[in-house]
C-alpha cells in the first residue's frame, strides 16, 4: 500500500485508541484499489507501491505522491499521498461507527461522548471526498504533463443523487 495510517493522521485527528489495522487501514486499501488505481492504472500503482521504477525517476515518483509547483512554478500537485489520505478519510468518517456484531450492525458510544447526526457526517466525509478528487486531478494533470501516462482521465465528483422507488 503507498498511504499509511499515519498519513492520515497528519491531515485529520484520529483516536490514538483506534486500532488502525482493522478501522483504518481498510479504507486506505480501498481507496487505493477503487479510487486511485482505476485512473492512473494498474502498472503505475504496482510502480509506486513495489518501488520498482520503470515508467517515472525516482524523483518523479517522489513528486507525485507529495506533490510541488510544476511548469516553471505556473502548476500545483498537491501529491498523490493526499489524494489518497482524503479518499480513505472520508470512508473512514462513513463507517467508523458501525461495528458489526453476531446480533447485526450496531453503533457503539462512549461513556462521554456523542455521536454527530448523520448530516454532519455525510457532509464532512463528502467535503473530505471533494478534496480527495482534487488532489487526485492535480496528480492527473501532472502525469499529463510530463506525459507519464496520456491516458489517464480526471475524475469528477458526481452529482447524481439516487432515490428509493417502491418498496
Amino acid at each position: 500500500m503507498i498511504a499509511t495510517v499515519e498519513d492520515i493522521k497528519q491531515i485529520r485527528p484520529i483516536a490514538d485508541n483506534i486500532n488502525a489495522a482493522k478501522r483504518i487501514q481498510p479504507y486506505i486499501n480501498d481507496a487505493e484499489h477503487l479510487d486511485i488505481m482505476p485512473i492512473i492504472g494498474v502498472k503505475l500503482y504496482r510502480e509506486l507501491d513495489s518501488n520498482r521504477l520503470v515508467l517515472l525517476t525516482s524523483q518523479q515518483r517522489d513528486i507525485l505522491l507529495q506533490g510541488c509547483y510544476y511548469d516553471n512554478n505556473t502548476k500545483y500537485s498537491g501529491g498523490l499521498l493526499s489524494a489518497i489520505t482524503y479518499l480513505a478519510y472520508s470512508r473512514f468518517l462513513k463507517n467508523n461507527q458501525l461495528n458489526v456484531t453476531a446480533f447485526g450492525a450496531v453503533v457503539k458510544q462512549g461513556d462521554l461522548s456523542e455521536p454527530a447526526d448523520e448530516k454532519t457526517i455525510m457532509r464532512m466525509s463528502n467535503e473530505a471526498y471533494r478534496q480527495g478528487l482534487i488532489y487526485l486531478n492535480q496528480c492527473v494533470d501532472y502525469l499529463k504533463f510530463y506525459n507519464i501516462i496520456p491516458r489517464c482521465s480526471a475524475v469528477r465528483a458526481s452529482n447524481v443523487k439516487f432515490k428509493a422507488i417502491g418498496l
